[in-house]
């Protein structure tokens, strides 16, 4: 098969499958809602909130076709090839003009996505009274363009030593870096954000303190490795998370929770975090995000080693560059599929940690938290469930509440 109809076969799937679930996604957003989630907003409020995930989405959906199409057409001339064969009569060796290959690129898919961010921020962000001023925006856009240049100038030069280091051997050595590097980062991660985050001398109430006492010896913690997190400036709002110091469980809450939710609501969300410290889901996440970096490595030691793909970009000669853009231009149709299955794991994990709660009596004060915690974040009450399936990590709350509460969603 040519290779160049198989990339264009491969780049399509990934296309139209994401169109598919936007536009079945795009149908659901102004569903009827069931009685269980239907008081959780005013009306009029929920509206303007569906108007904007809406408008989002249809600029995300225009930027990718264009994307798109202008990517189909052009590895169908062999673009990249040619581009390539234009910069090896420029006097430079292979490190610029690698930089140079991909920064040309880069401002092409910057040039293609422009007219799009242009109209979502100065006219639809507008419509809704969200709207930023063109000098800013500039500024914003020249200093992202700057960033990725040096952070890509040094990723991509770490790629040339390492791969010419390790040739063969390359992605699983790299696996094997970037695992310790991970498991490293998250570790000193959580314990920096304890450090500079969390109120050191805040707690839930005394009462409260008294009922967890006796719940989390159940769950291997106790009322000390339960800590308040304060929330900081234009941060999205988390509730609650599980942080992992060493062999032992931290559970992170976050201030504005303390305030929004009752006793025996944040009891639920609490036993809800420990229970997934219980049943050793963090290191199962920890597990699942290791095997998807090494798929990726893997992916990426498949395009830089074979000249098959490179081909279908018009490349006469293979080189680590035009490797390196197959990795990219497959990244999104291979995360599609490895992401589908990871957040079917994490949503089953997630009604396992609901579970727990429920055992303990808590199944309808974690529910009343849900939907407390779901008007605060403007979450979306109608998505698509096959949309569900490859985009959310957590189930959708209709799903959640149903389980809950033991009841039936009737539209």
């Amino acid at each position: 098969m040519n290779p160049a109809h198989l990339l264009i076969g491969i780049l399509s799937f990934d296309f139209f499958t994401r169109s598919l679930l936007y536009f079945l996604n795009r149908s659901h957003l102004f569903d009827p809602l069931p009685a269980m989630v239907k008081n959780i907003y005013r009306l009029s409020t929920y509206r303007r909130q569906q108007l904007i995930h809406r408008a989002n989405l249809d600029c995300e959906w225009s930027t990718q076709l264009i994307v798109y199409v202008v990517s189909v057409v052009l590895i169908s001339i062999g673009f990249p090839g040619l581009l390539d064969e234009q910069l090896r009569d420029l006097p430079m060796s292979s490190f610029p003009r690698g930089i140079v290959f991909f920064a040309l690129l880069g401002i092409l898919l910057q040039m293609l996505k422009l007219p799009c961010e242009i109209i979502r921020i100065f006219r639809l962000e507008n419509r809704f009274g969200n709207n930023k001023r063109l000098k800013y925006y500039l500024l914003e856009l020249i200093l992202k363009g700057n960033i990725t240049l040096l952070v890509g100038s040094a990723a991509y030069g770490l790629l040339l030593i390492s791969y010419a280091w390790l040739n063969e051997s390359f992605w699983y050595m790299s696996w094997i870096l970037f695992a310790l590097l991970f498991l490293t980062y998250t570790m000193i991660n959580q314990r920096i954000t304890y450090f500079f985050s969390s109120k050191r001398h805040a707690s839930v109430s005394d009462s409260l303190r008294k009922q967890l006492r006796d719940l989390l010896k159940d769950f291997r913690l106790s009322v000390k490795d339960v800590l308040i997190k304060k929330q900081q400036p234009g941060e999205n709002k988390s509730p609650a998370s599980l942080a992992l110091w060493g062999r032992k469980g931290k559970i992170m809450l976050s201030e504005y929770v303390l305030s929004l939710l009752k006793d025996e609501e944040i009891k639920a969300v609490i036993i809800h975090e420990a229970a997934h410290y219980k049943r050793y889901h963090i290191l199962n996440t920890l597990l699942t995000t290791l095997l998807q970096i090494g798929l990726l490595l893997f992916l990426l030691g498949v395009s830089l080693s074979t000249p098959y793909f490179q081909q279908a970009l018009g490349a006469s000669y293979p080189t680590v560059y035009m490797g390196l853009l197959v990795f990219v231009l497959l990244f999104s149709p291979a995360s599609l599929i490895i992401n589908f299955f990871i957040n079917k794991l994490n949503r089953h994990f997630e009604y396992q940690a609901d579970e727990e709660a429920k055992k303990a009596g808590l199944g309808l004060s974690l529910a009343k938290a849900l939907q407390k915690l779901a008007a605060e974040e403007h979450v979306n009450l109608s998505p698509h469930p096959l949309y569900v399936q490859f985009y959310y990590q957590h189930p959708d709350l209709k799903s959640r509440l149903c389980k809950l509460t033991e009841s039936k969603i009737l539209d």
